[in-house]
């Protein structure tokens, strides 16, 4: 079959059923998959409109300038070959086809570099394979070993937290999903930005905030980077050496491999894992930090409870999908106020849905008992953090002690009751 019609059938029987776009994407289909350049455009303008809508429909492609009418033209023609052909089949035999390409470049790219030996093009050309087909493949116990032993040997796949104290429980594995719940007030969103901050010194991190605006987000880190109060940088009221100060943060901060993504006005679970993919794509992230799960929506569900379930299984199998870690923050439901002396967080207290436990590999929980200390005099700015790991697939359940600078808006490390520098 030629590569050219191969093409031209995919984008008909996406053409016949442009409703249907979103399961096209997540049976693993992007625009760099096709090599005709038109195809490739008709497919980029697709998603550009459905970052847009919640859906595709073929209104959006009858617009009056030369250009649509141009795609339309080429759309028409590509419907005319759709073919009585699962899907899935065309795609399965599509990638096989996109599969062949990309090893051709490859070897191509490499031929005439003689620094390149034949080594390398192997590993390359390898690679390509195995991110294609490892998925769907029946792997014996020798296969399973050398497998891990070449994971064992490669130092550069652990991606490890900031903190070395959580770093004996777990690590940012790639594909796994990680909860961190907390009740309001207990430095949910502080405890995530010293997360990505700390963890974007070495690896690509993606924050997608839900909540606050870029400049508050900017606001927190400079805080924390300089050690200057986030009220007085929150109302503008800073000296020279303080503006000094924040200078040559901002310039360290231009090395930072941090993203962030605000989605405060558009919530929709599949807009963000279309929004990730694309970023992934260019960015290769290591870890995904979500702030927070229910802020977002699903539709098509009545029960709230089925709704979160769903959005903490899409998150689970995303991570999955990508190869690297999501770390997911979550409310917790009001029992926890109700409770006897002994206010630390349990699994059931989960909002909204068991079946975030059922998704994640490490569920763990904050707790600042000082919240809870009505009558005991405690320190105005300092807090000591519990961070209780209540479940661990890969590891040992436990707690670790976080101090936390609420002026600054820093959580690091607990040494004598003092806070270490990270």
């Amino acid at each position: 079959m030629i590569y050219n019609e191969l093409e031209a059938q995919v984008l008909g029987k996406i053409c016949s059923r442009l409703k249907d776009l979103p399961y096209f994407l997540e049976l693993g289909l992007k625009p760099d998959h096709f090599v005709n350049p038109e195809y490739k455009m008709i497919f980029q303008k697709m998603l550009d409109v459905l970052d847009e809508k919640d859906e595709v429909d073929i209104a959006d492609f009858t617009k009056t300038d030369e250009e649509w009418d141009e795609i339309f033209a080429l759309m028409d023609n590509c419907k005319l070959v759709d073919i009585q052909i699962p899907i899935q089949d065309l795609i399965e035999s599509y990638n096989e086809y996109y599969l062949k390409s990309e090893i051709g470049k490859i070897l191509e790219s490499e031929y005439y570099s003689l620094d390149n030996k034949v080594e390398h093009i192997v590993q390359k050309v390898n690679e390509l394979n195995m991110k294609k087909k490892e998925e769907n493949k029946v792997f014996g116990m020798k296969e399973l070993s050398n497998i891990w032993y070449e994971d064992f040997e490669d130092e550069k796949s652990i991606v490890k937290t900031p903190y070395e104290d959580i770093n004996r429980y777990f690590t940012f594995e790639p594909g796994s999903l990680v909860t961190v719940g907390a009740r309001p007030a207990m430095g949910k969103t502080a405890f995530a930005l010293n997360l990505a901050l700390l963890t974007a010194k070495k690896h690509n991190v993606l924050y997608i905030n839900l909540e606050m605006s870029n400049v508050q987000i900017m606001q927190r880190f400079l805080s924390i980077q300089t050690g200057i109060e986030l009220n007085k940088i929150k109302n503008k009221r800073l000296g020279d050496e303080e503006l000094t100060k924040i200078n040559l943060v901002m310039e360290k901060l231009q090395d930072s491999k941090f993203r962030s993504m605000s989605c405060e006005n558009n919530p929709d679970l599949n807009f963000i894992i279309r929004k990730i993919k694309r970023e992934h794509e260019k960015e290769n992230l290591k870890v995904i930090i979500v702030d927070y799960l229910t802020l977002m929506t699903a539709s098509g569900f009545q029960s709230k409870n089925y709704e979160v379930e769903h959005m903490a299984n899409r998150l689970k199998l995303l991570a999955t999908e990508l190869n690297c870690c999501i770390v997911v923050l979550a409310q917790l439901n009001r029992a926890v106020e109700t409770r006897g002396a002994d206010k630390r967080p349990l699994l059931a207290d989960l909002r909204d849905s068991g079946g975030i436990e059922q998704a994640s590999n490490v569920v763990a929980f904050l707790h600042r008992e000082d919240y809870y200390q009505k009558n005991v005099v405690k320190a105005k700015d300092f807090s000591e953090i519990e961070f209780i790991i209540r479940k661990n697939r890969s590891g040992e359940l436990g707690t670790v002690r976080l101090g936390f600078d609420k002026k600054i808006q820093r959580i690091g490390a607990m040494k004598d009751e003092q806070l270490q520098e990270n």
